[in-house]
């Protein structure tokens, strides 16, 4: 038995070791290529470039340039917006801050699941049952994948394009 092994110390992997903050590293640079040039200009390359990684390094954390970008994003949560009164008010501010991540990515599928932040959306909707807005029997699926798909494909719609589509949403929910 080795000494590592008698005093519990977990035996280090073949290679060298891990660089200390590199995952960080490797995060935050990608979080400021994503703004700075986005995600249809976003190379691996780049981010090796910056930080002096090397590629393969990288590639074994995030086997893609959607997975480094998802972890990178995913890192760094999008804010819940402050409770509104009401949960229209709620939606659209939900909506418009997550108008500015879907266009950082380009509506990558791949992306889509890490953009969506679906705990902010049930947040807002608890709000709104418990407010007496929404019925508790609600289909959170459907107000969710109603409003962020609308939001996905109809990025050129101009700024209203939250608030046109929480109207919209609530008004076929009124009439059920």
């Amino acid at each position: 038995m080795s000494d590592d092994a008698e005093k519990g110390e977990p035996k280090r992997g073949r290679g060298r070791p891990r660089r200390e903050g590199a995952d960080g590293e490797i995060l935050a640079v990608a979080r400021e290529l994503l703004r700075t040039i986005g995600y249809r200009d976003f190379t691996v390359d780049a981010v090796t470039e910056r930080t002096g990684i090397a590629k393969t390094t990288i590639y074994r954390r995030w086997p893609t340039k959607a997975a480094l970008v998802g972890a990178a994003l995913a890192a760094r949560p999008v804010e819940a917006p402050p409770p509104a009164a009401t949960f229209e008010a709620d939606l659209v501010a939900l909506l418009a801050s997550l108008r500015t991540r879907i266009e950082l990515v380009d509506a990558e599928p791949e992306l889509r699941e890490v953009i969506l932040q679906r705990p902010l959306f049930d947040a807002a909707i608890d709000r709104a049952i418990a407010r007496g807005e929404l019925s508790d029997d609600v289909d959170r699926e459907l107000i969710v994948d109603l409003a962020t798909s609308a939001l996905w494909f109809r990025r050129d719609a101009g700024d209203e394009l939250p608030t046109m589509i929480v109207r919209a949403l609530l008004g076929g929910l009124r009439r059920r």
